[in-house]
């Protein structure tokens, strides 16, 4: 089924990349996600999530998103194989750990994004499916909050993501 209301756990590997440090640089990151949803039919999925990416070289520095969108499967209900796509708006923030003499001091942005991408999933049981997904993101950033807390402009940094998503996907209760 792909009705009722489904809850997901899975990992993620994703290429981030910034235009902070002049051209643009894709770095590796790695973490996990969360979500829940709504299948108010056999094609159509509301979703919300929550992901958090750590930067492989620099673990201080990390994404987190929160999203709400939907995913449109493919396919006759009740099929094992379903492919999806999915889309949605995110509120992403950034946190980064910044040399301040002899300690580092965390600063961070938030900002809202637009994110999509495509998978499938496998259903094994009525109830149950593991899923993989590739995924875009993107936002741009205009602003930091210091040590201080206090909202400081800096020149628009644009931040862009590429994640392969694979997890499990257990449906709570179904029509």
């Amino acid at each position: 089924t792909a009705t009722g209301a489904p809850v997901a756990l899975s990992g993620r590997g994703a290429l981030v990349s910034t235009n902070v440090e002049g051209p643009r640089r894709w770095w590796r990151a790695t973490g996990a996600a969360a979500a829940v949803g709504y299948g108010v039919s056999p094609r159509l999925t509301l979703l919300a999530g929550y992901a958090s990416l750590r930067l492989d070289s620099d673990p201080a520095q990390r994404f987190r998103d929160a999203d709400v969108g939907f995913r449109r499967l493919f396919g006759r209900g009740g099929n094992a194989f379903r492919p999806f796509l999915e889309g949605g708006v995110t509120v992403q923030r950034m946190t980064v750990q910044v040399p301040d003499g002899r300690s580092a001091i965390e600063v961070r942005s938030t900002t809202g994004a637009i994110t999509g991408g495509g998978g499938a999933m496998w259903f094994l049981g009525r109830q149950l499916a593991v899923e993989g997904a590739v995924r875009g993101t993107g936002g741009t950033f205009t602003s930091w909050n210091d040590a201080d807390g206090v909202n400081r402009p800096v020149l628009p940094v644009q931040v862009r993501s590429v994640a392969l998503r694979l997890g499990a996907r257990y449906w709570l209760a179904g029509r």
